[in-house]
């Protein structure tokens, strides 16, 4: 998908009535600041996406869900919440 689909798509998206724009929640840019704190001294990378995801979670006060193993490391190694649907569907145990 070409940016301008994407664009276009999103543009319909937000003229559904079952869509709503939400702004960001109070505490949010702190959160983000704590998320990416470990990642002062790095190049910004796409991780910085990931962290704002777990700010979103935190601040909403809601484990985030994820397949992503990268983002689900991450958020093991500083004390975020994190659930894997294959945990959620994971029949064996």
């Amino acid at each position: 998908m070409t940016l301008r689909d994407a664009w276009h798509l999103y543009d319909q998206w937000l003229g559904d009535p079952r869509a709503e724009f939400l702004s960001d929640p109070r505490g949010l840019e702190k959160a983000f600041r704590e998320s990416t704190s470990p990642l002062a001294d790095s190049p910004a990378s796409n991780q910085v996406g990931d962290c704002l995801l777990l700010a979103l979670a935190k601040v909403h006060e809601a484990p985030l869900v994820s397949f992503d193993k990268a983002l689900l490391k991450y958020a093991a190694k500083h004390g975020y919440p994190v659930i894997t649907p294959s945990s959620i569907l994971d029949t064996t145990s």
